[in-house]
């Protein structure tokens, strides 16, 4: 059954291939007509009033239900939704319709229950959404928000395999599944027509040599407009259309379940192949070094290796600036 839990005024759902939601929703949605609250109740093992706080909860996330003396029924689904319980059987989801990053939601749950499952919080608008360098990562309605929350043993200086593995992933998801020519740039963003529009931000904690948890944070701009228009772009305005960012999610999860699980030469080849090599870049250093170079490849530790012979470790990069 399914658990409720509130903090900080918010709701998070714990799933499993026993979610009365989804089941609920299932029934609603095989139904010809109405289907009483009883009928409801015996088929999920909850109470009429459990029901209908259930309800309660689709309507909050879009889905329009008719209330009658005959029961319920289903008249209308959201354009996207996004709720936990599309995404039964796999990772633990908690979803939410607001809070300030869910980086810093996905640490509380490790604080809390500490490490173990996997697990994904995603978040429709994050007030506090955050990059690299603690920049602000804008985060509309309409955008798919999440940390990717995983055990991994690695050791220390091959951290950013990681991130590697989450740009390699979200780049083929975009090639092979929606037909755009996307490209990673070093370190930690995804390119379409030069412009942004995914960036993934990496945490990670363990022992002084050996990593065993990752909090990837993932922000793709899906049915958003472009927060800035020029430098970014969204899919829906790629495509033409609204897409289903629960679909996006799970295409992105499949694909990190199989990069997770390759060989340790695959990875860094994938990654090569789809880095932005053209052009003279501008890196400042966090020691306030300037250098400039054209990039050549990226190790598999995540050092990029410019035409000068320089190497740019991901830490020690502040910012970077296209020159030519």
């Amino acid at each position: 059954m399914t658990k409720l839990h509130t903090f900080v005024n918010l709701h998070f759902i714990m799933v499993n291939i026993n979610d009365s939601r989804a089941i609920l929703l299932s029934l609603l949605e095989g139904a010809d007509g109405s289907i009483s609250g009883e009928v409801l109740s015996r088929h999920l093992g909850i109470s009429r009033v459990a029901v209908w706080k259930q309800i309660g909860r689709l309507e909050e996330m879009g889905y329009s239900i008719e209330s009658s003396r005959k029961g319920y029924r289903l008249t209308g689904k959201p354009d996207d939704p996004m709720g936990a319980h599309l995404f039964s059987g796999r990772e633990r989801f908690y979803c939410l319709e607001e809070t300030g990053s869910t980086m810093d939601y996905a640490d509380d749950i490790l604080s809390r229950q500490g490490g173990g499952e996997d697990f994904v919080v995603t978040a429709d608008v994050q007030n506090a959404g955050r990059g690299r360098r603690e920049r602000e990562w804008v985060s509309p309605r309409g955008g798919l928000f999440f940390t990717h929350s995983f055990s991994s043993v690695l050791p220390s200086p091959r951290s950013y395999r990681a991130t590697m593995a989450a740009l390699v992933t979200l780049t083929e998801v975009l090639r092979d599944d929606y037909g755009q020519n996307a490209f990673i740039k070093w370190p930690n963003d995804i390119l379409v027509e030069g412009k942004k529009i995914i960036g993934v931000l990496a945490a990670f904690s363990g022992e002084e040599e050996r990593i065993t948890r990752f909090n990837l944070g993932v922000g793709i701009n899906v049915n958003n407009a472009p927060p800035l228009p020029g430098q970014t772009c969204s899919l829906s305005s790629l495509t033409g259309r609204n897409l289903s960012r629960s679909d996006l999610i799970k295409r992105y999860l499949n694909g990190m379940e199989r990069h997770r699980k390759e060989g340790d030469d695959s990875l860094p080849k994938l990654y090569n192949d789809m880095l932005i090599r053209r052009g003279r870049v501008l890196f400042s250093l966090g020691h306030g070094e300037r250098l400039a170079g054209i990039p050549r490849e990226v190790s598999d530790s995540g050092a990029l290796l410019l035409d000068t012979g320089r190497t740019v470790l991901p830490g020690e990069c502040e910012k970077t600036e296209r020159t030519s």
